[in-house]
């Protein structure tokens, strides 16, 4: 009676091994067909994130009448080279400031404002004037990054016009385009961008900040966190 035991069993395991690999290749193919899309939500997702981080970001360029660092002869003058990337302060009333990279060299300049300049000159040649440059050298990855994320905030630029009087307008440029930001508040997308470029500012005018509170370290945390956000 006990002689079919074994052929039982075996049977047994038999049927175990199939559904094993039955369930193995459910298992393969659900994956196969559930990757696109896991995929795609996520892609759809991490889109989404993008647009609502740069909805309180940059403006796009033709949303103002900027004047372009590429083309400005009197600043050029004071640089070795065209900048690859430019970052201008553009107050009502006050001097006009900005950092620009040639190669791995940030420069500072600082200009006059026309209605500050005594006595005036006549107002067909006001080109604001240069009254000081001073230049800090960027670390490779620092520089790099640095432009990477210009880049990137400025193909995102989708914030609107804001409303308001009297406040200072920032200009982001590099070759790939322009970008702007008014006076944003400091815990958006463009307050931050605007929080660099003071901390690029002083590293480079060797004024303001204490040097160890911009140096390169310290910069690049800042261009990472901004990456990563």
């Amino acid at each position: 009676m006990d002689s079919g035991k074994p052929e039982v069993a075996t049977k047994s395991i038999a049927w175990q091994r199939i559904l094993l690999v039955f369930a193995l290749a459910s298992l393969v193919i659900g994956a196969v067909f559930l990757a696109p899309v896991i995929k795609h939500e996520m892609e759809a997702r991490q889109t989404a994130r993008i647009k609502r981080v740069h909805a309180e970001g940059l403006i796009p360029c033709e949303q103002f009448g900027g004047v372009s660092a590429a083309t400005d002869s009197e600043l050029l003058a004071q640089l070795p080279a065209r900048p690859i990337l430019s970052i201008t302060a553009y107050p009502s009333f006050y001097d006009s400031e900005s950092v620009h990279l040639v190669g791995g060299d940030l420069y500072y300049v600082r200009r006059q404002h026309p209605s500050l300049e005594v006595p005036p000159r006549p107002a067909d040649s006001r080109t604001p004037r240069v009254t000081k440059v001073s230049k800090a050298r960027l670390s490779d990855p620092v520089a790099s990054q640095l432009v990477k994320l210009v880049d990137s905030d400025i193909a995102h630029a989708s914030a609107a016009w804001p409303m308001g009087l009297d406040g200072t307008t920032y200009y982001f440029e590099t070759p790939k385009g322009c970008a702007a930001a008014w006076s944003p508040d400091a815990d958006t997308r463009a307050g931050k961008m605007v929080g660099l470029f003071w901390s690029l500012a002083a590293r480079a005018s060797n004024s303001g900040l204490p040097k160890d509170k911009v140096d390169d370290a310290i910069l690049l945390k800042t261009i990472e966190r901004l990456q990563a956000s």
